[in-house]
């Protein structure tokens, strides 16, 4: 893999993450009735006759608990892949010797900037043109 796929990988697993949130978010809210049931207790003095008593809540649909469920064994192992990535994106912009190389690449993948905003990040007379070449450069010598 080069240098460009491995931080194109974690823009994607991230992005892939925050689409997962939403999907949890969105079911969560899903499948909330109203229930009713009853239980038995006693007092705890004399006498002890054994009554019911009605409670009431919320209570979300089982089979929709069971989905949101699944869905954050799903979520949890997208963190730990998106952590892999991280690992490894760091990895690659730690080795790069020029610091603005290095900004260029993070606000681009790391933090999922456009090239537009890049460019107001670094400051200057900077363009997105300018920092779009900067990274097409660096690929271009290391992969």
């Amino acid at each position: 893999m080069t240098n460009k796929d491995i931080l194109e990988q974690y823009t994607a697993v991230k992005t892939e993450c925050k689409v997962l949130e939403k999907e949890l978010s969105e079911l969560r809210g899903k499948g909330w009735g109203y229930v009713t049931d009853a239980v038995s207790g006693c007092a705890d003095e004399l006498p002890y006759s054994v009554r019911s008593v009605q409670i009431a809540g919320m209570a979300q649909e089982p089979a929709i608990k069971r989905e949101i469920e699944q869905l954050e064994k799903k979520l949890d192992e997208q963190y730990k892949r998106a952590l892999f990535w991280r690992n490894k994106a760091e990895e690659i912009l730690s080795g790069i010797p020029n610091a603005r190389t290095r900004l260029v690449l993070r606000y681009r993948y790391v933090d999922g900037l456009d090239w537009w905003s890049v460019a107001d990040k670094i400051g200057g007379n900077e363009t997105n043109e300018t920092v779009k070449k900067v990274a097409q450069k660096y690929f271009k010598e290391n992969g």
